[in-house]
């Protein structure tokens, strides 16, 4: 019987944790569990060494020593360490111990005059004339003797979040380990043995507790562990729901009999992609079985998604269902509306939209023609999945950017039908290693040729020094009855954060170009942010100042310039996606990316990737060796999915070669256990269930039901 139950309590209940801290761990590990800090594992170590003698080799080194305290030296101006003064033991080395903006009560009690105290911390040569040739500014540990051993050897460091130290983060690791006991097997013993891998138990207590800097690598057999027990979990859960969603389909079989999906192409203003043709006939060989669809849609901005999700909704309606179109944003959601009512036009199909906004009589007419069938398509946001709204017959729901949507909240909606075709749509393109680790048995449709028409976009990077030279060319934009769009990463100043506001920038623009500007972001009300974007839309304002509000959704063809400021601050996907809100009208676009001058390496390198390429599926991959991202199997829905232990975008060829092998060994014995035990009921099923729940894959049910 398992006894690790304790680690899906509450992390408040770690003692050393409990109700005070848990917001931070919370924060830190991303996660409410004991579990959820168990898996944060440490990035580095310390070698900390007790030393009996002094050299200037020492410099630069953590050392522990006994500390003769000589006398305490305060000193009230301000800027002036308060300093300890002393010896080491047994010898003639002078040391200083020193402390800016120090807790002189908690010093005095720490450090008496003539005691013998342990001090440990970073040994560093004084710069100061007249002062001791050795010092330690704010030392790790000033205690008792018994405290030695305490502060000797290896000293492993944790990643830590605001309101954390190594010292608080260690303390509830040891706590949680100390506890910890072995779970039945869940992995085969030939796979033990061939991997020569540890326990699960083992290899916890190995992993805090490195000691040297060749336990912290991949190739460890501990974190080998760890990370083949995460893709053996997110494949036994790929194989058993989607198995489970056969056994209990109860789909409705929709014919294809192509005359309104026929009438639809024919009068469209333009002929399809390949891609998107192949991605329609994929949906309709999906709708013409007995199991509920599961297709995700991934095309890069611009690849024109809404066509083939709209090439779907036409064999849905011909078969006489209803569909579902979720976007997460209110503007989103309003500029689908207008694109459908568009296409789809003289089709004799009623389309409406509900949203928060629609209200009162509007929304209680929306709500008695869904129920009454005659809205054949319904565009809206959350509120498509609230309790009083209720569909005559549901067929087909499209979900867009659905990483933006979490479990519950997509399930909702699914609900709302018996057995329900999910079509996943995001402009978010998964790099291929990450599409089998995390989609498994759903189908994808890829869509890489953009559309006729989808003018070329110049990609340029300027200091922030360069500013007067921006708004010059941004005047001679605006004079031509072109638009521009302006996104800073923050709303207001911030005292932390030395970052550009967008209200700030607004304020500045609105000096040099007065009514033509105008303001959006996520902090106005619904009807602000839809009257400055109206403003834009039909002209009435030539730049629209913005966060990333305006990231995916926007279409405004007169729109030739995106300028980023900050640009150092996004992530290659975010980019991307701002960028691809110009260029969608006759002329070419041109994106500035404004960058300070606390630029880092890695961001640089970012920028350089967005000049080199416009290719979504190229920039997807270099963002996930940079950044990595977010989870789309389990429960945080926060963007494109990633993994605790394994690393499956290793730059290091070796490394990913090896871990693309661990995933096809992990996929093959998540088959070959369901083969034998496809109730997951034996023994062994058992402990591959509390795998499962470890890392959130007991609701992967409900997600692979909610697209």
């Amino acid at each position: 019987m398992n006894t690790n139950t304790s680690l899906f309590f509450d992390l408040a209940t770690v003692p050393s944790i409990g109700a005070k801290r848990k917001d931070f761990f919370t924060r830190l590990v991303d996660g409410t569990r004991v579990f959820d800090v168990l898996a944060h594992l440490p990035s580095s170590i310390l070698q900390r060494a007790y030393v009996q003698d002094l050299t200037h080799k020492d410099q630069d080194r953590l050392v522990t020593f006994h500390f003769q305290v000589n006398a305490h030296h305060p000193n009230a101006r301000r800027g002036i360490p308060y300093r300890i003064s002393g010896m080491l033991r047994g010898s003639q080395i002078a040391i200083d111990l020193l402390f800016f903006n120090p807790y002189k009560s908690f010093l005095e009690r720490a450090a008496r005059q003539n005691d013998m105290i342990i001090v440990s911390g970073k040994l560093s040569l004084s710069k100061h004339k007249g002062a001791e040739p050795y010092q330690i500014v704010h030392p790790d540990h000033m205690g008792t003797l018994d405290s030695l051993d305490n502060w000797i050897g290896v000293e492993r460091i944790y990643p830590l979040t605001a309101g954390l130290t190594q010292g608080l983060v260690r303390t509830a690791l040891n706590s949680i380990c100390a506890t910890l006991t072995d779970a039945p097997e869940w992995l085969s013993s030939e796979t033990l043995h061939d991997f020569q891998l540890p326990s699960w138990k083992e290899a916890f207590l190995a992993v805090h507790n490195p000691q040297t800097d060749n336990d912290l690598q991949p190739m460890a057999s501990s974190r080998q562990r760890l990370a083949y027990d995460e893709l053996f979990a997110k494949q036994v859960a790929q194989h058993y729901y989607h198995a489970l969603s056969i056994r209990h389909a109860k789909t409705p079989i929709l014919l294809h009999t192509s005359a309104l999906l026929q009438q639809f192409l024919a009068i469209l203003p333009f002929k399809p992609t390949g891609d998107q043709m192949r991605a329609i006939h994929d949906i309709a060989h999906d709708l013409t079985q007995s199991i509920p669809m599961h297709r995700l849609l991934q095309g890069d901005v611009g690849s024109g998604k809404t066509l083939v999700a709209l090439g779907a909704a036409m064999i849905a309606i011909e078969n006489g269902f209803q569909v579902a179109i979720l976007a997460p944003t209110d503007i989103l959601a309003r500029q689908h509306l207008a694109t459908i009512r568009h296409f789809v036009q003289g089709l004799g199909i009623a389309v409406e939209l509900l949203t928060g906004r629609e209200k009162g009589a509007a929304r209680a007419r929306i709500l008695n023609d869904l129920q009454h069938h005659t809205i054949h398509i319904i565009v809206g946001t959350h509120a498509l999945f609230q309790a009083d709204v209720v569909y005559a017959k549901l067929g087909l729901a499209v979900i867009d950017e659905q990483h933006r949507f979490g479990v519950k909240q997509r399930l909702e909606l699914t609900q709302k039908a018996n057995q329900l075709h999910v079509l996943s749509m995001t402009a978010t393109p998964i790099p291929r290693t990450l599409l089998l680790a995390h989609y498994g048995e759903m189908a994808v449709s890829l869509l890489k040729e953009k559309p006729p028409g989808r003018k070329e976009i110049e990609t340029r990077t300027i200091s922030l020094d360069r500013l007067e030279d921006v708004l010059a060319y941004v005047e001679n934009v605006i004079s031509r009855g072109e638009k521009v769009f302006w996104v800073c990463p923050l709303v207001e100043e911030s005292e932390k954060l030395d970052l550009a506001a967008a209200t700030d920038r607004y304020s500045d623009l609105a000096k040099h170009f007065g009514d033509a500007v105008v303001l959006t972001h996520g902090r106005q009300k619904a009807d602000e942010k839809e009257s400055a974007m109206q403003r834009f839309a039909k002209g009435d304002a030539t730049v629209l100042v913005s966060t990333t509000v305006i990231e995916v959704g926007v279409d405004v063809p007169e729109a030739t310039v995106m300028i980023i400021e900050c640009a150092e601050r996004f992530g290659l996907a975010q980019l991307h996606q701002l960028r691809g809100r110009i260029g969608r009208g006759e002329l070419n676009g041109t994106c500035l990316l404004l960058f300070s001058d606390k630029i880092s390496f890695v961001a640089r390198q970012r920028l350089q990737m967005m000049k080199k390429t416009t290719d979504g599926f190229e920039l997807a991959e270099a963002d996930l060796r940079l950044r990595g991202g977010g989870d789309t199997l389990g429960v945080r829905q926060s963007g494109l999915p990633t993994f605790r232990f394994a690393d499956m975008t290793s730059e290091d060829p070796d490394i990913y070669q090896y871990y693309q092998y661990l995933y096809e060994q992990a996929n093959d014995e998540a088959k070959a256990l369901l083969r034998e035990d496809p109730h997951l009921t034996t023994e062994r099923g058992m402990a591959v269930q509390f795998l499962l729940r470890l890392f959130n894959l007991d609701e992967a049910e409900q997600l692979k039901r909610a697209g």
